[in-house]
Parts: C-alpha cells; sequence; structure tokens
C-alpha cells in the first residue's frame, strides 16, 4: 500500500492542505450562447480587424501567462470563447496569439527573454484564458499616446486568420481615439481575494471562413 501523503515517518511527502472546494472557488464559463456586450459585440458579425503594429514576434511560447511570476503590474485576467461566424459553433484548436506593452507602456523587442507575449489554444468548448498585467500607455510617437491595449493574431485551419486589438472601456484615452471600434472594447472588473485584488474581462472572438 502506497504511504504517499500518510504519517509514515519514512514519507517525507504530504499532501497539500485544502482551502474549500473547487466548486467554492470556481468561474465557470457561460453557456455555448453568442458573445454579448459583454464580450466584445460584433453586432452578429465578424469581430473587427485592428492593425498588427510592429512588435509582434513569432513563436511565442504556448502558455497561461504572458508574463513571469511577479512581474510588476495590475493582474489581469482574460478569458472568452472563439466563434464561427458561418457555423454559429465554437471553435477548438484555436490559436490565439496576444501580445502587448508592460506596465510602463513599453514593449519587450529583445530575443533573450519572451515578456508580455503568449499563445494559448481553444479548448474543445472553443474556450481561451490567459494570465496577464494591464498594459501601460504606450507612446506612439511624442505626444500621441495610445489606449491600453492588447493586440490578437488569431487562427484557426478552417478560418481566415484575424488580426485585431482589444481595448478597456473605463481607459479615458480609449474615449478620446477615434479609431477606436467600440465592437473591441470591453469592460474591467475588480475581483478581491483574501491575497489582493486583480482585473478580469471578457472578449469573445468571432471568426469568419468566407470573404
Amino acid at each position: 500500500m502506497s504511504t504517499l501523503g500518510s504519517n509514515n515517518p519514512k514519507s517525507p511527502l504530504t499532501p497539500t492542505p485544502s482551502v474549500g472546494s473547487a466548486e467554492e472557488h470556481r468561474e465557470v464559463f457561460p453557456d455555448a450562447t453568442r458573445p454579448s456586450s459583454d464580450a466584445g459585440d460584433t453586432g452578429g458579425g465578424a469581430t473587427p480587424e485592428d492593425v498588427r503594429g510592429p512588435f509582434w514576434r513569432c513563436g511565442s511560447p504556448y502558455r497561461g501567462k504572458t508574463t513571469m511570476p511577479l512581474t510588476p503590474g495590475t493582474p489581469l485576467l482574460v478569458r472568452g470563447r472563439v466563434w464561427s461566424l458561418e457555423e454559429d459553433e465554437p471553435l477548438p484548436g484555436t490559436v490565439v496569439d496576444v501580445w502587448h506593452a508592460g506596465a510602463g507602456g513599453f514593449y519587450q523587442d529583445d530575443q533573450e527573454e519572451v515578456l508580455h507575449r503568449a499563445r494559448i489554444v481553444s479548448n474543445e468548448a472553443g474556450d481561451y484564458e490567459f494570465e496577464a498585467i494591464l498594459p501601460g500607455y504606450f507612446e506612439q510617437s511624442p505626444g500621441k499616446v495610445r489606449p491600453r491595449h492588447i493586440h490578437f493574431r488569431v487562427s484557426h485551419r478552417e478560418h481566415f486568420e484575424l488580426t485585431t486589438q482589444m481595448y478597456f472601456e473605463s481607459d479615458p484615452q480609449a474615449a478620446k481615439d477615434p479609431n477606436v471600434k467600440s465592437e473591441l472594447t470591453v469592460p474591467l472588473r475588480t475581483v478581491k481575494t483574501p491575497d489582493g485584488e486583480y482585473l478580469r474581462c471578457r472578449f469573445d472572438l468571432v471568426l469568419s471562413s468566407t470573404r
């Protein structure tokens, strides 16, 4: 009989203490319904495209965090579901490539370490999720500051690739920028935990297989 986690003095292993059931802490995705206005409302069409910008890099790691642990900044949880416009069904196996500026507004642009970048594959229900930090304001040129945003490059073998950006409703810079589409703007919600606070938002993506 295994002594794993027992009180046998010869076993150095003990189980991690429980902090409650999974159900108590769970935040589930909603049922498979079309994107709502709380998730980037596309008005029944495909998610609008937005410029890629100069900072996309090939080969970002597949991981659930864009940043390393303890990276300075406000923690942010982004989740959503990828949809097929024509089939009106979620899309499993979609690659969601994301990148963003750090808290200070700068992009990591060298090859020695990969910061503020990740790729995620949507699950069997089309859901994706990643942890990041709230991006800072990127100064595109002297005196021209972009709203906070996260870049997305979304690929599925049976649909056209989508390159777009996600913005935040609470950002005054977004409200002043005429190029920010309302369909790409999502609300931020604050979640309080015993260890502190983090932000979360939902951004559904709708891909088209025809043009």
